[in-house]
């Protein structure tokens, strides 16, 4: 779950930190205070790109921290096979700095890629926005829905599935060129003369890497061979050493209570003096080599940048093209008999594939079927008792993605005809589909974060009352942060934000403040009466905070 949010210099954010509690954190203010600001910065710090016009004015960088407490082995589990340490603590600190139109990311200190960040993140955040509204209306985004339900199975069925088509296009590929090669002479004898170039080269795994590292080792090991030439004079050569004050202090101090405490000293001094003159040693020997060894790398480097730039890829790259190109060159050896080898090897991988779609199927409509049964149960329970949905299966020619279209079909009323879901009008049955999808969906999932923007759009009165009830029992699972502007769900609060716009020295700043039970009373009469705020509405709103936490109360 997030712990903490640090943000400086979006939007109308001069600096704030939020400190997030389990269960349910409601964030209300009035329109244009910054509520929505706080998410988008959530937002940025899962991987969405930082734009200039975000960051707040007068401002050249900006910095978005979250601290993570990774609840369940999967989370765990996901980070230490990307290659991080989890620590006991079990948090993780992300980061995201703007500067000079460049963003830097960072997990626990070390540098990511903004995509390792958007894959991370989705391990942790589960964000529910207009977006997800939209991926609703879009029929070609249905099978991206549907899948998120069917969890880590489908990825790897899916990235096999990947792995089988990429197969049987390289061979399909091999075989044109077979069959359609005029100048198969020329083509084997440019090919060749690429391979040897490339082989010859015995480039190794992340060489360039290995020799910059080594190459800066190099250009420092004067500077440290110095300081430890200076240490070891200053330990044991020097005419005042260390080895030889302490000695003649031990030798003064035979018969005081702290003899004992200087002779451990000269002890411990002497056993490090190896250590010190090793290291000393090593140095100087790489001093002695280190000039021709620096024009080596030098030169290598320069002649790995040429064939970078000549085959316009890495070093890892060009040693995979060198045995994609090695293969290609027998096979164009090889002719008419690798054709139809290859002829028999796409058959059969057109039959994997074949296999592998109906297994991404199978789930799919196992998954689909499940999935239905438990949102009509969750309609329900959002005021929609004869809300029934289904998910329409058809077939296309294959992808990365199998060969399902799909697409969600709803019937809101008893007695009406299943219909797309872009045809539903009302934006509060829109809100409770969503809401209902992400409450399954967290399920199936177990993402620890839910994020709601805008989940009460359309909806008021009973049905209000009944949303809110909903997030609060989610939220006995998850830790849910919402922006609301309905009394209903602010009420059920766990843990409530304020966020208030504040102009001073002509300059405009968001703040937060967590309330505690007398504040978000007087927050809540806020919501139900506007600026005007009698006895009967704080009455009013009390009530409804005690009716709230009657609810919880039961549900606990």
């Amino acid at each position: 779950m997030l712990e903490r949010l640090f943000v400086k210099n979006i939007g109308l954010i001069d600096e704030l930190e939020i400190n997030f509690e389990c269960g349910l954190n409601i964030f209300t203010g009035e329109t244009g205070a910054g509520k929505s600001m706080i998410l988008n910065s959530i937002n940025f710090l899962c991987g969405k790109k930082i734009d200039k016009i975000f960051i707040r004015k007068n401002c050249d960088s900006a910095i978005i921290e979250g601290c993570f407490y990774l609840e369940n082995d999967n989370e765990k589990n996901f980070l230490m096979q990307m290659g991080f340490d989890i620590d006991a603590d079990n948090l993780v600190i992300i980061s995201r700095q703007y500067s000079a139109c460049k963003t830097t990311n960072r997990l626990n200190g070390r540098s990511i890629t903004v995509g390792m960040l958007r894959e991370i993140s989705q391990q942790l955040v589960e964000f529910h926005g207009q977006n997800e509204n939209q991926k609703l209306f879009d029929p070609h985004k249905h099978l991206e829905i549907l899948d998120k339900f069917c969890g880590h199975e489908i990825i790897t069925l899916k990235e096999n599935l990947t792995a089988q088509i990429k197969k049987l296009n390289s061979n399909k590929k091999i075989i044109a060129d077979l069959l359609g090669q005029d100048d198969l002479e020329n083509k084997i004898m440019l090919i060749e003369f690429q391979v040897n170039e490339i082989f010859n080269a015995n480039l190794i795994q992340d060489e360039e890497e290995k020799l910059r590292a080594r190459y800066k080792i190099l250009t420092n090991a004067k500077n440290i061979y110095e300081k430890t030439a200076q240490i070891y004079d200053l330990l044991y050569d020097g005419e005042f050493s260390a080895r030889d004050t302490i000695s003649r202090a031990n030798q003064l101090a035979i018969e005081q209570p702290f003899a004992e405490n200087l002779n451990s000293i000269l002890i411990n001094l002497e056993e490090m003096k190896s250590d010190v003159a090793d290291n000393l040693a090593t140095y100087e020997q790489i001093l002695q080599n280190s000039a021709q060894e620096m024009l080596d790398i030098e030169t290598r480097l320069d002649f790995i940048y040429e064939l970078k730039s000549k085959y316009k890829k890495n070093v890892n790259e060009i040693i995979e093209y060198g045995d994609v190109l090695a293969e290609q060159l027998q096979n164009l050896k090889l002719g008419g008999e690798k054709i139809a080898q290859i002829e028999k090897d796409i058959a059969q991988t057109e039959n994997e594939i074949y296999l592998s779609c109906e297994k991404i199927s199978e789930l799919r409509k196992k998954f689909a079927k499940m999935i239905c049964q438990e949102l009509e149960k969750t309609f329900a329970e959002l005021s929609m008792p004869d809300a029934k949905i289904k998910i329409d299966f058809t077939q296309k020619d294959f992808d990365s993605n199998g060969f399902d279209n799909v697409k969600f079909l709803i019937a809101t009323n008893l007695g009406e005809d299943f219909k797309p879901i872009d045809k539903i009008s009302s934006g509060g049955e829109i809100s409770r589909i969503m809401l209902a999808m992400e409450t399954v969906f967290a399920k199936y999932n177990n993402i620890s974060t839910i994020i709601f923007d805008e989940i009460d759009s359309g909806v008021s009165g009973k049905v209000a009352q009944m949303v809110a009830e909903k997030l609060s029992v989610v939220s006995k699972n998850h830790q849910l942060i919402c922006i609301t502007h309905l009394s209903q769900i602010a009420a059920m609060a766990d843990t409530h934000f304020l966020i208030q716009k504040i102009s001073t020295n002509n300059s405009t700043n968001t703040t937060i403040n967590k309330l505690d039970t007398q504040e978000l009373i007087t927050e809540l009469a806020r919501i139900l009466s506007g600026k005007k705020i009698t006895e009967t509405v704080l009455k009013t709103a009390s009530e409804m905070k005690n009716e709230a936490t009657k609810f919880k109360r039961r549900k606990s």
